[in-house]
């Protein structure tokens, strides 16, 4: 048997093995998030750096890491309730300028640099976006409650929708104007969204029903939720539509047809668990340290326009909710996060044809800083107002 084969076919789950290693040693020696510890050792291992992890673009590890991201979404989107969004129009209507502010300034000085404006349109909308994956983690793994921890999350959503259609509408604009077939363009961006979120839809409403049918005792709805993530993961791939924005809808819709979780396991549990560590390692080892090191100074500008405009609008919003400037920066800096929201989304635009991070450095610069920085920052703020739990056993 070829060493060099059985040694390439072994390098994913060492390095799973290795990341959970050096997450607990970071976690435990300094506090700092495991999934950060997660990113940077993928970058290391992967790309042009070490090139241990070969091409990470392959199809059954690609359906592993829109499982894995898929189980993150689901719960993220069982956490949002709509209702209070609903009840709380001040601060949709802020996370909305939020977007909009950091889109225009993202594509308006992209547009500056000399970037394509089709190009610039998507790095600005990927920019708006938030990072349900690098949220849950910090979250559950602090065990974070009260408004900074709910209102960073809940704002992470609203923006994460956003990006997806903007991103979508901009993938369609891209169709049309290097094919000139407007059905494609049309099924690259409206079909795709409308029958994505439709799949969600039918798979919150379907499991429900299944579970109350099959009647008590249910004593782990793990098992069950975590089936059908995999097979709206694998459906949604199949047909080439969003497992993103499916998998999200799912959440929301299971939490608004009065399906608890109180029975599952939080993060789904060893699965999750092991999920995560193969989704964090995957986001890093899918950018190239050149493209890193070319698009650094670009990638902090657009890393600072974004932070400078959740702080912003914290600051001026601050005034009228009646939170207070403290937590209201606070909930800005947790909601920094971007990175594997943005990998899966430009996964999708490469299967399209599309590879937006294979020729725009700065992004890959700009993710690489928040994949790295950005769940420190989310633990600091979380820490700073007091919202994460005291260590187990103490």
């Amino acid at each position: 048997m070829d060493l060099m084969h059985v040694l390439s076919s072994l390098a994913w789950p060492v390095a799973i093995g290795l990341g959970w290693v050096v997450g607990e040693i970071v976690y435990r020696a300094w506090g700092v998030p495991r999934v950060a510890a997660y990113g940077l050792l993928g970058f290391v291992l992967g790309g042009t750096q070490l090139g241990w992890l070969g091409d990470a673009h392959q199809t059954d590890l690609l359906w592993l890491v829109h499982v894995a991201f898929g189980l993150t979404l689901f719960e993220f989107g069982f956490r949002i309730n709509l209702n209070w969004l609903w009840r709380n129009p001040g601060f949709t209507l802020q996370v909305v300028v939020e977007a909009a502010l950091i889109f225009l300034l993202v594509w308006l000085a992209c547009g500056l640099l000399g970037m394509d404006p089709l190009v610039s349109w998507m790095v600005a909308a990927l920019a708006a976006s938030g990072s349900p994956a690098g949220l849950m983690r910090v979250v559950n793994e602090g065990r974070a409650s009260g408004i900074v921890t709910e209102r960073s999350l809940h704002a992470s959503a609203v923006q994460c929708v956003i990006a997806v259609l903007l991103f979508k509408l901009a993938a369609g604009a891209w169709t049309l104007s290097s094919l000139g077939d407007w059905g494609q363009a049309l099924w690259n961006s409206f079909v795709m969204l409308l029958g994505s979120a439709a799949l969600g839809v039918l798979f919150g409403v379907f499991l429900p029903w299944l579970i109350h049918r099959l009647g008590p005792p249910v004593p782990d709805t793990t098992l069950p939720f975590a089936i059908a993530v995999m097979l709206l993961v694998s459906v949604t791939l199949a047909w080439k539509l969003s497992p993103v924005l499916a998998t999200l809808v799912f959440g929301l819709m299971a939490r608004h047809r009065r399906i608890g979780l109180t029975s599952a396991q939080r993060n789904f549990g060893a699965l999750g668990d092991v999920m995560a560590v193969l989704l964090f390692i995957f986001a890093g080892a899918a950018l190239d340290g050149a493209q890193v090191l070319q698009g650094w100074w670009i990638g902090l500008l657009i890393v600072g326009l974004r932070l400078g405009v959740k702080l912003g609008v914290a600051w001026v919003g601050a005034r009228s909710d009646g939170m207070g400037r403290d937590k209201a920066l606070l909930a800005g800096v947790a909601s920094t996060p971007i990175s594997v929201f943005v990998i899966l989304l430009l996964e999708q635009a490469r299967v399209m044809g599309l590879d937006v991070l294979g020729v725009v450095a700065p992004l890959a610069a700009a993710t690489w800083l928040l994949e790295i920085a950005g769940p420190a920052l989310t633990r600091w703020a979380l820490k700073r107002a007091n919202e994460l739990a005291p260590p187990e056993g103490r």
